[in-house]
Formats: structure tokens, sequence, C-alpha cells
């Protein structure tokens, strides 16, 4: 997940991410209780709310992943994050402290 302050968007990111031809996508799911098939859907939620779920969707990013995927794969996936990233070296904007892409 990516700061709110973050010198990039999550936009910003996708676009540099799909440039090197990587797949992603948006987190779509975030907070369920917020989804129409909710609506008419009886369940408890913690006076507080849920934040960490909803900043999971508002700044959350899945990449293309799977079991399948080589260890050249994955060291192309985690190159382009880096690649990205290394124009802000030393800024914390990861949401969690650190992207868990970074080597």
């Amino acid at each position: 997940m990516i700061n709110d302050d973050a010198p990039f968007t999550r936009s910003d990111m996708r676009k540099a991410i799909e440039a090197d031809g990587i797949d992603r996508r948006t987190v779509w799911s975030g907070n369920v209780t917020r989804h129409l098939m909710m609506d008419n859907i009886e369940y408890c939620e913690p006076d507080e709310g849920l934040p960490v779920a909803d900043a999971v969707f508002e700044h959350g990013m899945a990449l293309g992943t799977s079991h399948g995927l080589t260890e050249d794969e994955v060291v192309r996936i985690t190159e382009s994050n880096n690649r990205f990233t290394s124009k802000w070296k030393g800024t914390n904007f990861w949401a969690l402290g650190r992207s868990v892409l970074s080597l």
C-alpha cells in the first residue's frame, strides 16, 4: 500500500509497471462492507469501522502472481518495482513501512 503523502500515486506506479509488461490489478475488495451486495445484509462492524480494509481498497495494488512464476519472472517484477521507486530512495512511502518487493 502506498502512503497518502507518497511522492507518486498508485496510478503512476501502475503505469510504470504496465510499461514494463507486468500485469497488475487494483485491489477491488478492501472493505467488503462497502460493496452494494451488502446493502440488505445484516453484519457486525466495530464502532471505529474498518480503517485498514478501507486503506487497502484506496491504496493497495496486487501484482499478477502465480505459483508458476519462475525465479527470473519474480526478479523482473522486483526490478521493475525497484526501478520505479529508486527515484525516491530514502523516502518511506509504503503504508506498511516497506514494499514486499524490495530486495
